[in-house]
């Protein structure tokens, strides 16, 4: 009789230690999954944000940078006529440096008058006493000006604008080397330093646009 009391009670003690077993295997699996896939989703996010505030930095900086260089140290314009001619033709891309420095005679410049930007190279500047003359040539303190970039006469355009003409401190005489029908000083007079933008600094032609 107790052998037979063993063997009944063997089976109930191999239920008891594969229950554990069973209890882990019956866990459900999607439970570790969705975590992980929320982690992905936040690390992501992250890092969309930080892209998009490195792009923002770069861009911000990228306009400042642009800003500087085309809004305080240089400058861009289009010649709006044939008023240089031949050196600048009209469309041609001009740049101008802001910060003038020391202007010379000869130096090619950019000035406002009437609310317009024109081009003109300095004839005379402070000090200097310009005249043109009834042959329609120019005079600095008395002597004949020799212009080897000018192919044109030089007509006086306007009877308000006398001659001789001496420049006052920061003022300058500045025309045109299309002098033919050009508005400039002949017209406007004598031009403050402070209506002078900038001087050129170099062109690019139209034609290799």
């Amino acid at each position: 009789m107790k052998k037979e009391t063993a063997n009944e009670e063997m089976p109930v003690e191999q239920s008891e230690t594969e229950s554990p077993a069973m209890a882990v295997s019956s866990a459900d699996p999607s439970t570790g999954s969705c975590k992980n896939s929320g982690k992905d989703i936040q690390l992501r996010r992250k890092r969309q944000l930080r892209q998009i505030r490195s792009f923002g930095i770069r861009f911000v900086t990228l306009a400042f940078v642009l800003y500087l260089i085309f809004g305080v140290v240089f400058g861009v314009t289009v010649s709006p006529n044939d008023d240089m001619n031949p050196g600048i033709g009209a469309g041609d891309l001009v740049f101008y440096y802001r910060w003038k420095g020391e202007l010379a005679a000869g130096d090619i410049v950019t000035y406002k008058a009437e609310g317009k930007t024109y081009l003109g190279r300095i004839i005379a500047k402070d000090g200097d006493e310009i005249e043109i003359t009834e042959v329609e040539s120019v005079k600095i303190n008395g002597y004949l000006v020799a212009e080897p970039k000018v192919f044109f006469k030089t007509p006086q355009l306007s009877a308000e604008v006398k001659y001789p003409m001496t420049m006052d401190a920061g003022r300058y005489f500045i025309m045109c080397d299309h002098r033919e029908g050009g508005r400039d000083s002949r017209y406007f007079g004598a031009i403050d330093e402070d209506a002078i933008t900038g001087k050129v600094m170099t062109v690019i032609r139209r034609t290799n646009l």
